[in-house]
């Protein structure tokens, strides 16, 4: 079974699909994710376009779409503007325009990068996000991780509050992973928990700071809300 659920903002929302199996409906959502198909770029590592390749792409030609991949190898430890520089010139060579579709596909830090070239292309490119990490598949709908300036220099320069179109969690990818890569999914996956259930400690954790508040965001926009549906789906 995939839930859905949309998570709101002030003028915009995310469509958020989770379950087991979920990438075997990826051409049905991909065939909504815009109002006309057309082009669609898909970014991933060199390891999941081996895994996930054939899955991602027949899914969009399906859908209707002429799909330009770029392999782009992100570290872990955050995107750096060179990675952005690179999503932006394959934008500009592949023609992507607002009415097209950029996909991201793996860990925190390759849907971060994305997200944020797509929302800044042409005014704004719908982007999807297919997250293949357990702590990915908790925080990428409403949660960036922040841009480094470099290699060398691992201070974050960039963070803004994600806004993609699509993000799809296939559950399966949590059940075949080794134990060891699902820690920092968990300690998300706590928070989540404490939040749901209004304890003490969750309060605690999570109240926002004065700033935030100030800023007068939506409830939506804090990035535990973005949570609850795998606290009740896994």
């Amino acid at each position: 079974m995939i839930r859905r659920q949309l998570i709101n903002f002030q003028n915009r929302s995310v469509d958020v699909r989770v379950g087991l199996g979920a990438f075997e409906e990826l051409s049905r959502m991909f065939a909504s994710a815009v109002g006309k198909p057309k082009r669609a770029m898909v970014v991933w590592n060199s390891a999941t376009s081996e895994r996930f390749g054939e899955v991602v792409e027949h899914a969009l030609v399906d859908a209707g779409f002429a799909v330009s991949p770029l392999v782009l190898e992100v570290s872990p430890a955050g995107a750096t503007l060179a990675d952005a520089d690179t999503v932006f010139g394959a934008l500009s060579a592949n023609g992507i325009t607002c009415d097209d579709l950029v996909v991201a596909v793996g860990d925190t830090a390759t849907c971060s990068v994305v997200c944020w070239c797509a929302n800044q292309w042409c005014g704004r490119t719908e982007c999807a996000l297919l997250p293949t990490t357990f702590d990915a598949m908790l925080t990428v709908a409403t949660t960036m991780k922040p841009l480094v300036a470099s290699s060398a220099n691992a201070l974050p320069a960039i963070a803004f509050r994600p806004e993609p179109g699509l993000v799809v969690c296939d559950l399966e990818l949590v059940r075949e992973a080794d134990p060891e890569d699902l820690k920092l999914g968990y300690a998300w996956y706590l928070l989540a928990l404490c939040f749901r259930a209004a304890s003490p400690v969750g309060i605690s954790l999570l109240r926002p700071s004065p700033r935030f508040s100030r800023a007068r965001r939506s409830r939506s926009s804090m990035p535990f809300n973005g949570l609850r549906l795998l606290a009740r789906t896994y």
